[in-house]
């Protein structure tokens, strides 16, 4: 299991290693995040995925739950999506390599991996409402 090196009491560091670490596990399992995995519609899966991210972190928080999981998960999306749609509407408008955006996000690198999710839910918003694919996006 990977280990934190800084305490989490210590706002400048902690809580990022934290995070990091919570991002890695994510991605660790894509049952949560991948649309076209065979696995994510199953319910049990993504359960005991989130149950096992949730019991390898509470040595770091132990207040930690599943219900708190969910809502990382969907703050670090949420905040990911604004930041990589902005970069990408400035790159689609022609706009110079010096006009585009830097991420304001520091974890934007770290979730890379569900950028083609961003785009999969584009591409089907057309066949899909968007109330549905906020949906998927809430029931991690």
């Amino acid at each position: 299991m990977a280990e934190l090196s800084t305490p989490l009491g210590d706002e400048s560091g902690g809580e990022r290693e934290f995070l990091t670490l919570l991002i890695t596990l994510y991605r660790d399992h894509p049952e949560l995040w991948q649309l076209r995995s065979k696995d994510y519609f199953n319910k049990n899966k993504k359960a005991k995925a989130l149950q096992t991210i949730v019991d390898t972190l509470k040595p770091y928080k132990s207040d930690f739950t599943v219900e708190k999981l969910k809502q990382k998960i969907n703050i670090l999306r949420t905040n990911f999506n604004k930041c990589y749609k902005a970069i990408e509407n400035k790159k689609r408008s022609g706009a110079s390599v010096d006009d585009i955006p830097e991420p304001n996000v520091w974890y934007y690198n770290e979730l890379l991996f569900i950028k083609d999710q961003v785009e999969i839910a584009e591409t089907q918003s057309s066949e899909v409402s968007k109330h549905q694919i906020y949906f998927i996006y809430l029931c991690v």
